[in-house]
């Protein structure tokens, strides 16, 4: 599962990176959760990429929201099936969290590329109905060996170079897209343990990223 990401890379690199034409105000975030606007990037009907906030979560028929799907089985999900072949969408990050059980409390723990760069998070958005305006839903696959020492699924991670397969809108096909589904070479990743403040989601600004707390012998 995928529950709470960063994004504090500059909105000039994420538009060099990523190729859309619009020009965006990114402000640093540092706990993205779910309910909240996640920044995405598609194609575009008439050509070219577009980015746009999206709500993270996908909700109908009244359900709670559903903010992560099975990469390996989306595609035949009646609530993701025509997404899968139509409506597929980055979420541009450039970190996401997991988290270790120790004893009462929960260690996050920051993963994020070896270089520090932003990446895309696989997802399918969802166009606005009712009251509810456009959402999306992020795609998990098998962990890595580095995320898999924590949890036992991960983030579908699509490297800046790779969006362009993922988008093509002339794929509609989900099992040509089956390699780009794969867990992301553990080699080209890092991980390290940060604040607990990360657990709640309220809480914003780059000190969550610091080490974690020294926990007081008194």
């Amino acid at each position: 599962m995928c529950a709470r990401v960063t994004l504090a890379t500059p909105a000039d690199v994420l538009q060099k990176l990523f190729a859309f034409a619009e020009r965006i105000e990114a402000q640093a975030r540092y706990n993205i959760a779910p309910s909240q606007d996640v920044l995405t990037v598609r194609a575009r009907t008439e050509g070219g990429r577009e980015a746009k906030p999206v709500r993270w979560g996908v909700r109908k028929h009244g359900s709670a929201p559903v903010v992560n799907a099975r990469a390996e089985t989306a595609g035949e999900k009646p609530l993701f099936r025509d997404a899968m072949r139509r409506r597929r969408c980055v979420v541009v990050a450039d970190g996401f969290y997991e988290w270790r059980a120790q004893g009462k409390t929960r260690q996050p723990f920051l993963f994020q590329l070896a270089d520090g760069g932003p990446f895309g998070i696989a997802a399918l958005w969802e166009p606005p109905r009712d009251d509810q305006p456009e959402t999306c839903v992020l795609l998990t696959t098998a962990p890595n060996e580095l995320v898999g020492s924590l949890h036992d699924r991960m983030p579908v991670l699509v490297a800046p170079e790779k969006v362009g397969e993922w988008l093509d809108p002339a794929v509609e096909d989900p099992a040509k897209l089956s390699g780009l589904l794969d867990p992301f070479p553990s080699a080209r990743m890092r991980m390290r343990p940060v604040s607990s403040r990360v657990n709640d989601p309220r809480h914003e600004g780059p000190e969550l990223l610091g080490p974690p707390e020294q926990k007081s012998l008194f």
